[in-house]
């Protein structure tokens, strides 16, 4: 029994640490700089999203301890979007449905930045559901194709998904995620 809750615990530190990653690298300023994501309290929580999507689907191949730490990841998420709202004065009746349409966006995220067809090659592709929830452009209109800042996102997007893609399961397991790294050059960080 004891055991039981020796990792439980290792699953719950495990899920913290890479929370802890997933914010670390947030707050890259080039991804603010470089790829245009707005520095607001918006864009910082997109930006978040945004890699806790790309380390869940990481996480998926690992089955069943890939899904529980998975678990303990996205309550680190929610505990610290709960402690925020609080250190900003937003009592309990407000915490609890704004924790209710994150938990929503988080699976809206999911859903949306799984890596579907390059631009141009047809259906919703990663470059749109950038364009839509971390640089709040309309899809729908001309300006997204020729802003590169969605296409710039994107190849670092997948340029991360190879990294993480390249580590082995002990060094996901253990919290240590290595992303690339930010390129102006949306082709230089593309995967060979």
């Amino acid at each position: 029994m004891l055991g039981w809750f020796k990792a439980k615990g290792e699953l719950k530190r495990t899920g913290h640490q890479l929370y802890e990653r997933i914010v670390a690298q947030a707050r890259t300023p080039a991804l603010y700089a470089e790829c245009g994501v707005p520095d607001t309290m918006d864009g910082r929580l997109e930006t978040i999203l945004l890699h806790l999507a790309i380390v869940l689907d990481r996480l998926k191949p690992e089955g069943a301890v890939g899904q529980q730490v998975g678990q303990r990841l996205l309550e680190a998420a929610v505990a610290d979007v709960d402690d925020a709202l609080r250190q900003i004065g937003i009592g309990d009746d407000g915490v609890a449905p704004r924790i209710q349409k994150l938990a929503g966006a988080i699976q809206e995220r999911c859903h949306d930045y799984a890596d579907g067809p390059p631009s141009g090659n047809g259906g919703p592709t990663l470059e749109t559901a950038i364009a839509k929830h971390v640089l709040r452009l309309p899809v729908d209109g001309p300006d997204v194709a020729a802003d590169a800042r969605p296409a710039r996102l994107a190849a670092y997007v997948r340029a991360s998904r190879a990294r993480l893609a390249a580590l082995d399961r002990d060094q996901v397991l253990a919290g240590a995620l290595t992303f690339a790294p930010v390129s102006t050059d949306a082709r230089q960080e593309l995967p060979r």
